[in-house]
């Protein structure tokens, strides 16, 4: 689903089906010595003003999210009380924030469409 930004204005003639394309690219690796893994991956999607998924269902290869995104995953030193593996998370996604499209409502404030918004997510895992 596209929306046509030369009309800002939120109506259902505005929304629109069509077809696009997306190429994305996903690379990894880990940093010697701390052992710091990561991955980036950028997704490309033709046209302006797109706010549904090209690939709805991210079947492709390596599963790639829209725009940039870097995931990295820290091992922390164990202590001698617990057994296993710890390690520290941090997921963001469409670190530039592309994709945003405004629209403007009929009480005259905008609303920003998205098909991917930006987060910071982070967190523990523990593996034993």
């Amino acid at each position: 689903m596209a929306v046509d930004q030369s009309d800002t204005s939120i109506d259902s003639a505005t929304f629109s089906q069509s077809n696009h394309h997306s190429v994305a690219a996903k690379v990894s690796g880990e940093i010697p010595g701390c052992k710091t893994r990561w991955i980036t991956s950028y997704k490309w999607t033709s046209g302006a003003g797109v706010i549904t998924p090209v690939d709805m269902f991210n079947a492709s290869p390596g599963q790639a999210d829209p725009y940039l995104s870097v995931f990295l995953r820290q091992p922390i030193p164990g202590t001698s009380f617990l057994p296993g593996k710890i390690e520290a998370l941090v997921d963001v996604r469409n670190l530039m924030s592309q994709g945003y499209v405004p629209m403007l409502g009929k009480d005259g404030r905008t609303l920003y469409l998205v098909q991917s918004a930006r987060a910071i997510r982070g967190g523990l895992a523990f593996n034993f």
